[in-house]
């Protein structure tokens, strides 16, 4: 029996950029007492991980909630996507640590239709 081939990794790697940027998202989610003031504000009482959506106004139940910046954070700075050829990684990570007032509670849906329509 033949043993087949290895091809190696066909995923792309990474850039450093990628991977730091990924990460400070990732601690900002897990540890943002700020994220987590803006999910208290919009806590339905009795329900338990319910949220009132700050767009529609629709219960949501974790897991189909999502604490969104108002201000559009986007890409890693440098990258093709990034906020206006932005190339400053201190402005990125302001953007990304705002307080609570510059964070919304959002249903699922309301969170993928602003992202569509911010990344046009």
């Amino acid at each position: 029996m033949k043993k087949k081939k290895s091809k190696g990794n066909t995923k792309k790697q990474k850039s450093l950029e990628e991977r730091m940027a990924q990460e400070l998202r990732t601690v900002w989610r897990r540890y943002s007492p700020e994220r987590k003031k803006a999910l208290a504000s919009r806590k339905v009482r009795g329900v338990a991980g319910g949220f009132l959506c700050q767009w529609c106004n629709a219960l949501a139940i974790k897991p189909n909630v999502d604490v969104d910046h108002i201000v559009r954070v986007g890409t890693r700075p440098g990258s093709r996507n990034a906020i206006s050829g932005e190339t400053d990684w201190n402005g990125w990570i302001e953007r990304l640590t705002v307080g609570a007032s510059g964070l919304q509670v959002l249903c699922k849906c309301c969170h993928k239709y602003k992202t569509k329509e911010e990344s046009k």
